[in-house]
């Protein structure tokens, strides 16, 4: 009998890369930099275990030159970097490479653990302390640190935090991966430095999770038709722990919120369809006149001018990566939404036309390239979370 207590995402969580569908790439990156540590690290041992032993001055410098010489490789061989959306898998992938690697993880949550103080109490010592021989010894569980959501430490409140972690990196004895939602140049270009690979992981296509859905189905011997589950991959939108929570929903609900439930699916894929066009089409327009007429002409009664740009605002990032064009958008979108707020406290609905173009032509206009994605639109969070039953 199925249990409704257990959260399917945590039943169902890969145990091993070998579970793990549509992350070929990623995985092959982060099991070359897992071997590349461990075997840097085995040769680190070895060689000052034969320097202590090493009789003569010619032996020791050749030694020496050598030790030097894997040292300075291991400094940019320590850190990894996944970055991706939520739901996407991170820290999944790195749980299961853990598993087959025979490693414990030590798991850091930075948006939990933000000051320099807080991350040297969390793994100050712990980065440190391991008996070295343990890498030359098959059988010897190591450690591997997961420091979770860097993009967690912003703010003043936030000082050093950054500093610490690349401390930390630098000290330790074991391999460190941290994951990150979005890319930040600004406060976290030292840490991509440092990364070794530094990994993006896109959302993974409704093919892929499709797959792992037809795997749960079958398990909890769900009755579910194809198109149903083809829905539930379209509409994640590339996340997997979305997908698995929709099902969930599905499988334990009645026959009635069953079908309500697709039907709002179904909808709000619709939405992200129209304005997948919306955005992409404002980005081709040659002039603001044109990119507002993009916005002007949404056809549909949830894509209002009071929420477009919560939805621009969800997705730009999708759109723009330079960081002097972000600079310029998010100015654009704050100066928009200035404009409607005024509308909303005067009812002057007059000042709808300066919102339009600000926010149609700002946004435009702060793109410096001309390089469309291929990544689906999202739609804002408040639209996602209506989907979901009570």
């Amino acid at each position: 009998m199925m249990r409704a207590d257990i959260p399917w995402v945590e039943k169902y969580r890969p145990q091993s890369i070998k579970d793990m569908v549509g992350f070929e790439e990623i995985i092959k990156s982060l099991t070359d930099f897992l071997e590349n540590f461990f075997s840097l690290r085995g040769k680190i041992v070895t060689l000052k275990s034969q320097l202590k032993s090493s009789s003569t001055e010619i032996e020791k410098k050749k030694l020496l030159l050598r030790l030097k010489s894997h040292q300075s490789k291991l400094t940019n061989a320590t850190a990894a970097m996944l970055i991706g959306p939520p739901g996407v898998g991170k820290t999944t992938i790195v749980y299961a490479l853990a598993q087959d690697f025979n490693l414990s993880v030590i798991e850091m949550n930075a948006s939990d653990v933000r000051t320099e103080d807080a991350v040297n109490d969390k793994l100050g010592e712990t980065v440190k302390n391991t008996n070295l021989l343990s890498f030359t010894q098959e059988k010897v569980k190591g450690k591997l640190i997961l420091i979770d959501e860097v993009d967690g430490i912003h703010g003043k409140n936030d000082k050093g935090g950054v500093a610490a972690l690349k401390k930390i990196i630098s000290v330790s004895r074991f391999p460190v991966i941290m994951t990150c939602n979005f890319r930040d140049f600004r406060r976290f270009g030292d840490l991509y430095k440092l990364s070794s690979p530094l990994l993006t992981i896109k959302p993974a296509i409704s093919k892929d999770i499709a797959i792992m859905l037809h795997r749960i189905v079958r398990n909890e011997s769900i009755d579910m038709s194809e198109d149903q589950i083809k829905s539930l991959a379209i509409k994640s939108q590339g996340d997997y722990r979305s997908a698995i929570n929709d099902l969930q929903i599905l499988a334990q609900g009645s026959n009635k919120d069953d079908e309500s439930y697709m039907e709002s699916l179904n909808m709000q894929r619709d939405h992200q369809s129209k304005f997948d066009e919306v955005l992409k089409g404002i980005f081709k327009q040659p002039t603001i006149k044109e990119a507002k007429r993009c916005v002007d002409e949404i056809d549909s009664k949830d894509i209002t001018f009071n929420n477009v740009g919560s939805w621009i605002n969800e997705n730009i990032l999708n759109f723009i990566t330079k960081k002097q064009d972000l600079y310029h958008v998010y100015q654009n979108l704050a100066y928009a939404d200035s404009i409607l707020g005024r509308i909303g406290r005067t009812q002057d609905y007059g000042h709808l036309s300066y919102f339009y173009d600000i926010l149609a032509g700002g946004v435009r206009f702060s793109k410096t390239d001309t390089k469309l994605p291929d990544t689906k639109i999202q739609s804002p969070r408040w639209f996602r979370f209506r989907a979901t039953p009570n």
